[in-house]
Order: structure tokens, then sequence, then C-alpha cells
């Protein structure tokens, strides 16, 4: 029994051997990985930060090719040979950071400076399994590093800053990190995806106008002022035809579509014909800057 662990044991570890005199410790890919995260820190600093995510996430998807080319170069042969014990392993952990993109997105699309903190923790416990892959102590270090570095800039203050920015923040976020946990990533990402839809909508169709308090002038008239959104979709028309039904008989009502950068059709059309049938409860309209619908 003793012998069968030690020669285990033995073998382990000329895998491991093999795996470092392949890949050179593994120097080489964490050469490759600092360069795209120096240039990334370059692009945020000097250009935007989206072209940084953008290099970050395109250059975190072709770190390992970059690491065999760059081993190839060195005249290593940039992989291991197909039949090695470590090789499937290799392969699957090589792997993790870009199916692990989708997490990232989903955190940083409720918060963009979540994207590094995210992508922190992601690498951080990309490099764990190294620690028995390489048989190296200092996979281990380095993987703490960017875990605590990621948990202290993504530290709980900025979850209890999102609950505080309200339900339309919070819940889509608590939703998708339950589902994540509960079932897998993509459907986690799903069921957060429907919550985000959901307020969106909600949040348009409140929002479709504001209306100031109705004014009382010399002749008796009510005047009412609706002001329309910036974007007012067919999600709209309803919440528009309620208000502009709920004017009483011999008012004025001004629609004003100053702010408006786009009307749907269907709501432009409704608002074309109220012209019309206002008339008939003695209700007069006022438009400003409406464009009639072709």
């Amino acid at each position: 029994m003793n012998q069968d662990i030690q020669s285990l044991r033995q073998s382990i570890q000329g895998a491991q051997l093999d795996m470092q005199s392949a890949f050179m410790r593994g120097s080489v890919g964490q050469a490759v990985s600092a360069l795209i995260w120096l240039a990334s820190a370059a692009l945020g600093a000097w250009a935007s930060q989206r072209l940084a995510i953008l290099l970050l996430v395109v250059g975190g998807m072709f770190i390992f090719p970059l690491t065999q080319a760059g081993l190839r170069l060195l005249g290593r042969p940039g992989g291991l040979p197909g039949a090695h014990p470590l090789n499937s392993l290799a392969m699957q952990i090589a792997f993790m950071v870009p199916l692990n993109m989708l997490l990232v997105g989903a955190a940083a699309l409720y918060r963009i400076n979540w994207f590094y903190p995210a992508f922190m923790l992601i690498v951080g416990t990309h490099y764990l399994p190294f620690l028995f892959l390489y048989g190296m102590w200092e996979f281990a270090v380095l993987a703490a590093i960017l875990i605590m570095v990621g948990y202290k800039l993504a530290k709980p203050a900025l979850i209890k800053q999102m609950y505080q920015l309200g339900g339309e923040q919070f819940v889509p976020f608590t939703a998708t990190v339950i589902g994540i946990l509960a079932t897998d990533l993509l459907k986690g990402i799903t069921i957060g995806m429907v919550f985000g839809i959901f307020y969106t909508l909600r949040h348009s169709y409140r929002n479709a106008y504001s209306m100031n308090d109705a004014i009382t002038r010399a002749d008796g008239f009510e005047v009412h002022h609706i002001v329309l959104a910036e974007e007012v979709s067919f999600f709209n028309k309803a919440s528009i035809i309620q208000a502009l039904e709920a004017i009483p008989s011999n008012s004025k009502v001004i629609i004003d579509c100053t702010n408006s950068k786009s009307i749907a059709y269907d709501v432009a059309e409704f608002i074309q014909n109220y012209r019309s049938s206002a008339k008939l409860k003695n209700i007069l309209v006022q438009t400003i800057k409406f464009v009639e619908p072709a």
C-alpha cells in the first residue's frame, strides 16, 4: 500500500516537473498576462475605460494561445504531449477565464467599477489549480494576492451602496447571484437579465411624461402641461392615453415634445388623432415641436 502511494506521488511529481519544463515554470504565461493588464491600465489612464475593458476581455481570451506562441518563439514545444496525464487538466484550467467572462460581464453590467475586481477574483481562482498543476507554492501566493485585492476593491460597502440605489439596481443583481449559485452561470445571468428587462420596461412606462399642476386662467380654462420624455416607446402609449383621457372638458392641454428625441409611431399617431377627438370635449390641444407621423 505504501509502495503504491509512493509510486503515485513520484508519478505526480514527475508530471509536474514536465509541466514546469514545458511552460518554463509558468513565466511566459505570467509575462503575457502582465503585458495585457499593463496595456489595459494604460488605455484606461490615457484613452478610455471602454477600450481598456475591451482589451482585457479580448486579451484574456487569448492568453493561452499567446503563451504557446511565446514558447515556440523561445524554441519550446508550446505544450505537453497529447498523452500526458496533466494535459486535460491544463486545458480545462486554460478555459476557466474565457468561460467566466459572462460572470464578469454580469457584474460590470450593474456597476462598471466592478469589472476589474471581478476579473481579479476570476483570475485569482484560476491560479489556484496551478498549485497542483505545477507543484509550485508561488501560484498560491499569486492567487491569494489577486483574490484579496479583488475583494478589497469590491468590498461589501459597494453592495450596500447598490442597495441604497433602490430595487431597480439591487434586485436584478441579487437575482443574478442567487440564480448562478442555485443553477449555473448561464441560467443565473438569464434570470438576472429577465429582472433587468422588467425593471427597464417598468421604468420606461412610469417615466413617459411629466405633468405640471393645472393652472386656472382668468377665463376659467384649466391648462395642463404634459412634457414627454426623451425616449417615448410603444410601451408608454397606455400611460399617455390614460393621462390625456383624464383631461377634463373645457380645458387646454399643451403636449410638449421639446425634449423628445424619439417618439414611437403609435404614440405620435394617437396624439395626432387626439387633437381631433378632443374637440368633442371642448379641449384645446397645443403641441410644441411635435413631428407629424408620416
